[in-house]
């Protein structure tokens, strides 16, 4: 039986971390960024290209001619596009395909991509604003000083793609079939939370 994990997350919950661990304790294949770099293969465009649109909503069009990375995948005489929409639907195509094997997949709306599936497990990773500062401050980068406004910028982004590409609400516990609090777990524990419960639900169905 095939095993999709789908992983939202607030930003600074550790969704990168435990969504790599569950992949790598499960031997299944983890797409987060990966999923970018199979839409620009896919479109033949520059993957750095896209990942200024990459879970953003739409809010532009873009044209080709201020743009020469992207040459190449639309026709020469559609000069405007919006370029957040096609990279949607691109990596939801993506998403849909690699989901035939068991994998884990963060973002990019997932779990609504693949809403139908009887074997899809969906994630919401979330925790308090103390502990998502302390891991952006420390595993990211970010300027401590900054810290709190960026997340709660990349939040604002997240919730605003998700509402504008689904009919649900970014982070409502009735779109997934866990929600887990980080705060007090480790990485390990996240993950090995996520494994049992996922194990739980292949035993029922079973």
């Amino acid at each position: 039986m095939s095993l999709v994990i789908t992983i939202g997350r607030q930003y600074g919950a550790g969704g990168r971390s435990i969504g790599k661990l569950i992949a790598e304790k499960l031997g299944i294949k983890y797409y987060d960024s990966e999923l970018i770099v199979l839409a620009a293969a896919k479109n033949d465009v520059n993957h750095e290209f896209y990942r200024d649109f990459d879970e953003k909503p739409s809010k532009l069009f873009v044209s080709m001619f201020y743009y020469p990375a992207a040459i190449g995948v639309f026709s020469p005489t559609l000069n405007d596009v919006i370029v957040n929409d096609q990279l949607f639907s691109t990596q939801a195509d993506i998403i849909k395909e690699v989901s035939c094997e068991s994998c884990v997949i963060v973002g990019r709306c997932a779990e609504f991509v693949l809403r139908d599936r009887k074997d899809l497990i969906s994630v919401f990773l979330y925790a308090d604003k103390e502990k998502r500062v302390e891991r952006a401050v420390k595993h990211y980068g970010l300027d401590p000083r900054k810290a709190d406004r960026s997340i709660s910028r990349a939040d604002k982004q997240r919730a605003n793609y998700y509402n504008a590409y689904t009919d649900r609400r970014w982070g409502d516990c009735v779109n997934y079939d866990l929600c887990l609090n980080t705060s007090k777990l480790t990485i390990e524990q996240a993950a090995d939370t996520i494994i049992e419960y996922s194990k739980m639900r292949q035993t029922k169905q079973g």
